[in-house]
């Protein structure tokens, strides 16, 4: 019988088949170039069949075949050492029931303190301890409230406007300084969690969450009572959230980020949060953010950059240098590029913004003194919500925790 009829025969695959040949489970004669498998061979892999549902590996049941082949006409059947590789086999079942009967009531007793969450609903918008901190992004003058709703201390919906005739929208407690929202509907914050992780591959996942555990380990080393934050290119929050419990109540945190979308998507995961931070959420092009200049302690740029540059033929730290105060503290990650390939998706006159020793020299230029850093590994391959760099294309993480210093 030729192999393929054998295959088909045993409702198997070739690789299957020749895999059991390899460990010598399955011998076929050769006649000429193709493989007869007899009646022995089906023995064989009947044998296989039988013994692999009784949970032996492949290398056991090779010693069991081999026991049935050398002690052929002799009571092996009676030999200890046959004897044991059943008995052997038959305790290692029992230990393995036990575990999973204790991994199962793990589970259950588990299961059982997953209670309904209290729903919170918590409202997120302008909280008016903070209007002072919203300025023209024209001409830096205050911003008045002509109309709104307040809820909790905070501007819910309603309108900003200056003397000089700018005006901005407050919509589902976000501060509108750029697209017009659509209606279109979005994720719950776990859904979307989900879909990343599914959908990223494991090296380039593995890469932000050694950045997270690495931002992680510098805040806890930040004093951050009482200090303005600002976070460039938010997105869906995988930042804050990851540092949230860690932030005093003292803060003033400002998300910004181009996607209405995602902005509220991380309000409403951090409306069901116990504790409300004190969070301002506004939607804006970083050239034109209506705050007040030389305002903010700390600017987190965990994925800024790496989003600004595909379009910008600037710094996002050079853009933003008039909101932050002199000795303000840097807390960045920066995607670069160890390999491009000619048909990039970034444009060559860009690509400088993902270079390493440019990235050093930016800094050194800006006196940011880098008081901590850590290089993650190079990976290729990233997932539809990463696809800035394409087949063949090489990319790896920097992440810095830095002080400006001033100039002397």
């Amino acid at each position: 019988m030729k192999i393929s009829k054998f295959v088909e025969k045993n409702n198997t695959s070739h690789d299957t088949i020749r895999h059991y040949m390899k460990l010598g489970l399955i011998n076929p004669s050769k006649n000429g170039g193709q493989y007869d498998f007899d009646e022995n061979c089906q023995i064989n892999f009947d044998n296989i069949i039988k013994l692999k549902d009784m949970g032996f590996s492949l290398s056991e049941i090779k010693t069991i075949l081999l026991f049935d082949k050398f002690g052929r006409l002799t009571q092996y059947s009676e030999i200890s050492e046959y004897r044991s590789l059943y008995l052997d086999k038959l305790a290692d079942i029992d230990k393995e029931i036990l575990r999973l009967n204790h991994a199962k009531n793990n589970i259950e007793n588990y299961i059982s303190t997953l209670k309904q969450p209290k729903q919170y609903n918590h409202q997120f918008g302008i909280p008016l301890k903070d209007i002072g901190l919203l300025h023209c992004s024209t001409c830096q003058k205050p911003l008045d409230i002509t109309d709104g709703v307040i809820e909790e201390n905070s501007l819910i919906s309603g309108e900003l406007k200056c003397d000089c005739g700018e005006s901005y929208s407050i919509i589902n407690g976000i501060l509108i300084c750029c697209n017009t929202p659509n209606n279109k509907e979005i994720l719950s914050g776990t859904e979307f969690v989900g879909n990343y992780i599914k959908h990223t591959s494991d090296d380039y996942l593995n890469n932000i969450s050694r950045a997270l555990e690495f931002f992680n380990s510098i805040v806890g080393h930040i004093n951050f009572e009482n200090k303005t934050i600002i976070e460039a290119g938010t997105g869906w929050g995988v930042f804050i959230r990851y540092i949230y419990d860690k932030l005093p109540n003292s803060i003033t945190y400002v998300a910004v980020d181009k996607s209405y979308e995602q902005l509220l998507l991380l309000k409403e995961t951090l409306s069901q949060v116990p504790i409300k931070k004190n969070i301002l959420f506004i939607c804006a092009d970083f050239n034109s953010l209506p705050l007040k200049h030389q305002s903010f302690d700390i600017l987190i740029d965990a994925s800024g950059s790496t989003s600004y540059n595909f379009h910008t033929d600037k710094w996002l730290l050079n853009t933003l240098k008039p909101y932050l105060k002199p000795d303000y503290d840097l807390l960045a990650g920066y995607m670069l590029f160890s390999k491009f390939k000619l048909t990039s998706d970034i444009p060559s006159h860009l690509r400088k913004y993902y270079d390493m020793n440019f990235l050093e020299n930016h800094l050194k230029e800006n006196n940011i003194e880098i008081l901590r850093s850590a290089l993650y590994d190079q990976v290729d391959v990233g997932g539809p919500y990463d696809s800035y760099f394409g087949d063949g294309e090489v990319v790896f993480t920097r992440c810095i925790y830095g002080r400006h210093m001033e100039e002397k």
